[in-house]
């Protein structure tokens, strides 16, 4: 059996991804050992600065997975949120989960967030573990499951009054029609390069 992750997977395997969920267990991690993900060329820098990006995608077509999970009452769909209740869980999604580099296909993965600091690697290990197994047992030998911490955003909860958001919204409008204007002038006379700077 694997240990925990590094301090350094915990915080470094999710990199790229907007809101730098912190991994807590996989089920993976005794068959695909985690290395930072440099890209090629000269570093002696094994930080950020030269890391491959993380992306997810939509899981897409699976012969046996859009069936049985899109299936509420699936015995895939019951046994895996049984799994995960008990810990502190607000999603399971699946994804594909790779490198922006990549042409391939990311893998498929079953992904459960958690709330941050409720969740110790053995126990996370243990369910993504659990997880797996419950896949393999309906056919499905190419998922594994990865549990992370992510927070719910605050935004997310509350709800915000009508005249509030359209007001928003056409500040967002202003502002967009501003900077393009602004990215288009500098474009015409040279000072920027507009794909550089997006």
């Amino acid at each position: 059996m694997s240990g925990p992750p590094s301090a350094e997977e915990q915080h470094l395997y999710y990199y790229g991804l907007p809101s730098l969920p912190k991994l807590i267990a996989r089920s993976s991690s005794s068959t695909q050992t985690w290395t930072n993900p440099q890209k090629p060329g000269w570093s002696a820098w094994t930080g950020t600065c030269n890391m491959y990006r993380k992306m997810l995608q939509p899981a897409g077509k699976h012969p046996l997975l859009q069936q049985l999970w899109n299936d509420a009452t699936s015995s895939l769909r019951v046994q895996i949120i049984d799994a995960v209740s008990d810990m502190d869980w607000h999603a399971v999604d699946i994804l594909r989960v790779g490198f922006l580099h990549t042409e391939s296909l990311p893998p498929i993965t079953l992904m459960v967030a958690v709330t941050p600091d409720t969740l110790p690697w053995s126990k996370g290990h243990a369910i993504a573990l659990q997880c797996r197994a419950i896949l393999e047992q309906h056919a499905i030998h190419d998922i594994h499951c990865e549990i992370r911490e992510s927070v719910v955003p605050l935004r997310d909860l509350i709800q915000v009054d009508q005249p509030t958001f359209e007001k928003q919204l056409e500040r967002c409008k202003r502002n967009t029609a501003y900077y393009a204007t602004k990215a288009d002038s500098y474009s015409k006379r040279g000072q920027v390069d507009v794909a550089a700077a997006y």
